[in-house]
């Protein structure tokens, strides 16, 4: 083996070019995919560790005025412990809002990214996303207005760190707002000193609760139904929010959901193709060298040796390749991917972990995927005789009678022989043009994707607000004396254009997601004014479905579907009996009245209210409120976390496509080798060879091109279905003239600069040396 071991290096020197554009195709493949996956999980460990280290709270509430003893003592006999989180908001500069807070010592402890803590009454830290974001440096001085203190005097503060704390992780001002603004809304930690000597009146007394205890999820409901029966028998409670319930907490860990299944399906389109450049790779080796490994069988070397042989190559290639892409991934690569989520999210430094995940599925696959492929293609080659090989008759079909073609002209007669002679490489050229396009217009189309999401689910809310309620709560009626709110039966909704729905929180199961995903039960009275052409069934059995979720779900018109209650978990089967177009929205649709039924509510019960105009509803008793002016927002936050990406997939797939048109092209030129010398011996100029080598390969180009588009649209649609259904909600792929012109602009632009390349190539080859080459 040792005179076969020196071939191994002296087979890759020899096809450097070839090798190298392999080896760079699988670098940037392993790198890309790597340093996404390596920075996914390194932020989820970072968000770990801000919730750890900082001891996020189990839950918050807010007081009209502070706590007395009596209460704190009480709750601390259910073994939770309280902490003042006092805090007043300041109106800033460019009508940013700064909420500051005395600096926490046991719940929700600020982790410092950048400086320190704010130590004296003339000191203050930021949150980081705030200060970068207002270009605002450590050293700055913010002022403080005079009417915050009680003195009468302002501050002036220098700014003496950033820091990040886990209760505003997404940077949310109130729970009821759809998306975060890290821009206009900020977090300050000042002093004990400093904040005794702010103004009463305005404080807003919010408190943080812990468990200092493990518990379980029932457990946990029970101490929070506790906790908010203690509260509100001894202060007034303005709110209460559980830390499941809290946006600011959770908002990142669920936004997160839908970024790995893409880089995955990104991951095994491109390794699809890498694969089939393998086959052709090792078949051209094998046919090109059949001399050789004739000559070594009749010399005694087992076929085992050979397969061995001429599998080293691509293993050393592939091993090298996952060691370059690997370093990229956790080193230049991060950067962009780091970007994602560190302009929206707050979080400790990055620091990126060792991902064993991302190793095995970016390197680990890559060489099990290729030894498969090349021990099959390898083994089939090798099942000839010495004297085979020697011949160079690698076909066990006999000597085939040549193929009569429809063409006069000889030149286009002779294009069509090349294409047929080498069918196995165009095939292969075809898959890689029509793959690699996919991932072309996959990248331009995100944005477009993520622009109509926005656009529908502004144009398709029925109303231009949307007020979520945690309890029923009758407009312009007065308090009883027990806090709650009195009915007002005799008040005329209809005539103010206020329309009651009731909506309950349920879950069901979608099979391309492999998991229950949250949606929603909307209860609509009869002749909605809002729900226009909506004819809910009066069958307490009977549903229709939005378009979106039929669409994501695989549902359609007499499907059952089997609904669970988020918070109880009871199931229900119901029977789709319509389809309502209600855009971008996974939803529901029966009568109020049943629905109340359903979930063991009164007749009159509701907790929505859908108007024209803003309602005047204690914010107290209001979980959500969606207007035209901020719904769709989720799809512009998602577009800019995922710029850096979305540039990233347009890049590499333009590399991608040069370096598989360029492998095939220079593939099927070296094959046809002795070809070219016979024209050139015949008197065939360099640019006539061109139009007939390179002819065949602009004529698969164009065909795929022409032939391809629809099918890579509909196959576009399949995968961003699997792509993105880990996010809420449903993003229908959205691909716009401008993207349909630029895919085709790129590739054809590619492929001129290959034929350029390749112009010289052939100009180059030398016809003496092929003709005295040949066997």
């Amino acid at each position: 083996m040792k005179t076969t071991n020196k071939r191994i290096w002296l087979g890759i020197r020899k096809r450097l070019g070839r090798n190298f554009s392999l080896f760079l195709l699988l670098v940037m493949m392993i790198s890309s995919v790597s340093g996404f996956l390596v920075t996914a999980d390194s932020v989820l460990i970072k968000y770990d560790e801000i919730m750890r280290d900082g001891n996020v709270e189990d839950g918050q509430f807010t007081t009209a005025y502070p706590l007395d003893e009596n209460v704190l003592n009480e709750i601390d006999k259910l073994n939770v412990y309280v902490e003042k989180m006092a805090y007043f908001e300041v109106k800033m500069d460019g009508n940013n809002n700064l909420r500051i807070y005395e600096n926490r010592k046991v719940i929700d402890k600020a982790v410092v990214t950048k400086g320190r803590i704010a130590t004296n009454d003339s000191e203050i830290t930021l949150n980081r996303l705030y200060a970068e974001n207002n270009n605002i440096n450590i050293g700055e001085k913010l002022t403080i207005p005079s009417s915050y203190f009680k003195d009468g005097k302002s501050r002036t503060l220098s700014v003496v760190g950033f820091v990040s704390t886990p209760d505003y992780n997404a940077v949310f001002s109130k729970n009821t707002e759809l998306m975060f603004d890290a821009q206009s809304f900020g977090i300050g930690m000042i002093d004990k000193s400093l904040m005794d000597k702010a103004v009463q009146s305005s404080l807003v007394y919010q408190n943080g609760y812990k468990f200092n205890d493990k518990v379980n999820d029932n457990t946990s409901k029970s101490k929070h139904k506790k906790i908010l029966d203690i509260v509100s028998k001894k202060n007034i409670l303005m709110s209460f929010m559980p830390k499941d319930s809290n946006n600011a907490i959770t908002f990142m860990i669920d936004d997160m959901g839908g970024d790995k299944p893409m880089m995955i399906v990104f991951f095994c389109i491109m390794l699809s193709v890498i694969s089939l450049v393998f086959w052709a790779i090792s078949s051209s080796i094998i046919t090109e060298e059949a001399g050789i490994i004739g000559t070594l069988m009749a010399n005694g070397y087992r076929r085992s040796e050979l397969i061995k042989l001429y599998l080293s190559g691509p293993v050393i290639i592939t091993i090298f390749a996952g060691i370059v892409g690997n370093i990229l991934g956790y080193t230049v690569m991060t950067k962009p991917m780091e970007s994602m989520y560190y302009k929206s999210f707050e979080l400790p430094n990055f620091e990126p972990y060792f991902n064993m995940d991302a190793f095995v599925m970016t390197t680990i696959i890559p060489v099990v995927i290729m030894l498969a492929i090349n021990v099959i293609c390898i083994s089939r080659k090798m099942r000839f005789s010495p004297l085979e090989f020697i011949r160079g008759a690698l076909t066990k079909k006999g000597r085939k009678k040549a193929r009569n073609v429809p063409f006069k002209k000889f030149k286009t007669r002779f294009i069509s022989r090349v294409i047929i002679k080498q069918k196995g490489d165009y095939a292969v050229m075809m898959i890689g043009i029509f793959i690699s396009s996919i991932l072309l217009f996959y990248g331009l189309s995100i944005n477009p994707t993520f622009d109509n999401y926005t656009k529908n689910t502004r144009e398709g809310m029925v109303s231009n607000y949307q007020y979520i309620l945690k309890v029923p709560v009758e407009l312009n009626s007065e308090k009883t004396n027990n806090g709650a709110k009195q009915m007002d039966n005799n008040l005329d909704l209809t005539s103010r254009g206020v329309e009651k729905l009731t909506i309950s929180s349920s879950q069901i199961y979608i099979p391309i997601r492999g998991e229950k995903e949250d949606i929603s039960i909307i209860g609509v009275s009869e002749n909605s004014r809002y729900f226009k052409n909506l004819k809910v069934a009066n069958n307490p059995e009977h549903i229709i479905a939005s378009k979106s979720l039929c669409k994501k779900a695989g549902l359609q018109i007499g499907d059952s579907v089997d609904v669970w209650d988020k918070f109880t978990g009871k199931k229900k089967i119901y029977k789709i009996v319509g389809v309502y177009d209600y855009p971008s929205s996974l939803s529901l649709f029966m009568s109020k009245d049943i629905l109340n039924k359903n979930i063991d509510k009164d007749q009159e019960y509701f907790n929505c209210y859908l108007s024209d105009h803003k309602l005047d509803i204690d914010e107290n008793y209001v979980a959500t409120i969606i207007d035209k002016s901020v719904a769709g927002d989720a799809g512009k936050q998602l577009k800019q976390i995922m710029g850096p990406l979305i540039g990233v997939f347009s890049t590499v797939s333009a590399l991608f496509f040069f370096i598989i048109m360029f492998m095939l092209t220079k593939l099927i030129l070296e094959k046809n080798s002795l070809n070219i010398a016979y024209l050139k011996v015949f008197g065939y100029r360099t640019k006539e060879i061109k139009s007939i080598y390179l002819g065949g390969s602009t004529f698969v180009l164009l065909l795929t091109i022409a032939l391809g588009i629809p099918l890579e649209i509909k196959s576009l649609e399949y995968i961003s279905l699997i792509a993105m259904s880990k996010f809420s909600g449903y993003f229908e792929m959205t691909i716009d003239k401008k993207s349909v012109i630029v895919a085709i602009i790129v590739p054809v632009f590619v492929y001129i600069l290959i034929m350029v390349l390749q112009m010289r190539k052939i100009s180059r080859m030398s016809f003496a040396e092929a003709l005295k080459n040949r066997e």
